[in-house]
């Protein structure tokens, strides 16, 4: 699968992603979701990855689990909240 990120919707980009990355999982661990943005840290502001894996936190449901979708509806929010 070839993704353009600049034509997709940020939602569907990222939703596709993290599902091809955990293989399809809609919920997975939070640790392990924090394990995959370290390990792009380096195309990040050390700031604004702790303020997203911050916000990511507050998804955490039962077994501490977030849901993928959940995620990437948080990422397209808070793409459309910054200024142009």
């Amino acid at each position: 699968m070839v993704m353009n990120d600049s034509k997709l919707d940020p939602y569907i980009l990222v939703q596709k992603l993290l599902a091809m990355f955990f293989s399809g999982v809609q919920k997975i661990r939070f640790e392990d979701f924090e394990i995959f943005m370290r390990r792009f840290q380096s195309y990040f502001d050390e700031t604004d990855l702790d303020l997203f894996l911050k916000e990511v936190r507050m998804l955490e449901r039962a077994e501490d689990l977030i849901d993928i979708n959940e995620v990437a509806s948080m990422v397209r929010n808070d793409i459309e909240m910054m200024p142009r």
